[in-house]
């Protein structure tokens, strides 16, 4: 296995829609897996020549299929905030207008120490395809909406290293809380997102959504590292460059 590690700067932050939000338009405080998967689609089609959508589908679900596991982190400090937003609704066969209030959650970062404010890894199965993600991966220019803009700083490929022996481990990336045996220290970010395993991008009707562990501390406002037990029937520990990522076994 390979692995495609990006390092990415935001402008002012992003805002990706929560699925379990009602009217209120909730954003993630981290962007999900599925996000990431998506924001490579545009950037694969031009490589690939091939049309942004087939048959219904997104070109991401392209993407999808490449990825075996995503690992995020959030290196910038963040804060959720909600402002009221005006929205229409035009009926055309009414002509008719309507508009309603709404409060829509926006991610803010803040000055970041490191090298990037946000880094995901990506796990492929070779070369070619760590090759292709790696390609895609220069023309990501938002993650989220389309205010949400970023700037890939650097990326990184190379092979991924597993092992089946190391049971406790730590990590800086996000991965499913159902991997681990052990408790998580207090504070320590967790959102119910879509398995991109399981369900086909943009098509999330029905979908079960799954707890995901992100190692940032809401209290401290920056990220962390954190000692887990991984589960060896569910996962195995692997060590992408000096980064080391819990990945679900097939």
């Amino acid at each position: 296995m390979h692995y495609v590690k990006i390092s990415m700067r935001l402008t002012w932050g992003f805002t990706v829609k929560n699925l379990i939000s009602s009217k209120t338009r909730e954003s993630y405080i981290i962007p999900p897996p599925t996000t990431l998967i998506g924001a490579l689609a545009y950037g694969y089609t031009k490589l690939k020549g091939i049309p942004e959508e087939e048959a219904g589908l997104s070109s991401a679900e392209r993407v999808r299929k490449l990825i075996l596991s995503v690992h995020e982190r959030m290196v910038a400090p963040v804060i959720h905030y909600a402002d009221l937003s005006r929205i229409w609704w035009y009926y055309g066969r009414d002509r008719k207008a309507s508009f309603d209030a709404v409060a829509i959650g926006k991610v803010y970062k803040g000055i970041s120490r490191g090298k990037s404010d946000f880094e995901a890894i990506y796990v492929v199965g070779d070369s070619d395809k760590a090759r292709d993600v790696a390609l895609a991966a220069h023309s990501i220019v938002r993650i989220g909406g389309s205010h949400g803009l970023v700037s890939v700083e650097d990326v990184e490929v190379g092979s991924l290293s597993c092992s089946k022996t190391d049971s406790t481990i730590s990590t800086r990336y996000s991965f499913w809380e159902d991997l681990v045996n052990d408790y998580l220290p207090e504070g320590i970010l967790v959102q119910e997102v879509v398995d991109y395993r399981k369900a086909q991008v943009g098509s999330y009707a029905g979908s079960n959504l799954r707890r995901r562990v992100y190692p940032y501390s809401k209290t401290l406002m920056k990220p962390v590292e954190v000692s887990v037990e991984i589960d060896p029937s569910k996962a195995v520990a692997c060590k992408a460059g000096e980064e080391v990522l819990v990945v679900e076994v097939p």
